[in-house]
C-alpha cells in the first residue's frame, strides 16, 4: 500500500531522532539513503525519489525547528548530513512526557525507541503519528 508524505515523514522523525538520541551528545554523521535502503527495501524505484525527497526536508524541518544542528548538509553530489546532533531543545523534549506530572508513560524517546526496534513500518500509522504529534507539541 502506498504511503502517503506524512506516514514518511513520521517514520523518517523515528529513525533520525533515535539515531540522533543514541549518539548524544557526540556528533553523527547521518546518510539518509542508506536510512531508507535499509528499512524500506522494497520500495519501488519510482517510489524511491518521494523518500529521498522527504527524509532530506524532514532533517530540513527538525533543523528550521530547532532540533537539531546540521554542521554540513546533503547536497545534489551526496546523501550525508554531517556533524548531526540534538540541540538542547530536542534533547530535552525527547526526554520529556506529555504530561509530566502524572504520566507514568514512557518517555517521548522512549516510545520511539519501542516503534523503531518493533519495526516502525509494521507498527501501526496511528501509533507512530501520535508519538510524533506528542514530540512536536509537548512543553518546552
Amino acid at each position: 500500500m502506498k504511503k502517503n508524505n506524512i506516514e514518511i515523514f513520521d517514520e523518517a522523525m523515528v529513525r533520525i531522532l533515535t539515531s540522533l538520541y543514541d549518539s548524544f551528545p557526540v556528533p553523527k554523521a547521518i546518510n539518509y539513503m542508506q536510512i531508507i535502503s535499509i528499512y524500506q527495501p522494497k520500495i519501488p524505484s519510482d517510489r524511491n525519489e518521494q523518500y529521498e525527497e522527504i527524509y532530506l526536508n524532514t532533517f530540513n524541518f527538525l533543523e528550521n525547528e530547532g532540533f537539531i544542528k546540521i554542521a554540513k548538509k546533503a547536497d545534489e553530489s551526496s546523501s550525508i548530513f554531517y556533524g548531526c546532533i540534538l540541540t538542547s531543545k530536542g534533547f530535552s523534549k525527547l526526554r520529556g512526557k506529555v504530561n509530566p506530572l502524572d504520566d507514568p508513560s514512557p518517555s517521548i524517546i522512549e516510545q520511539l525507541k519501542i516503534l523503531r526496534d518493533n519495526g516502525v513500518v509494521d507498527t501501526g500509522k496511528a501509533i507512530i503519528a501520535n508519538v510524533v504529534k506528542n514530540f512536536l507539541t509537548s512543553g518546552t
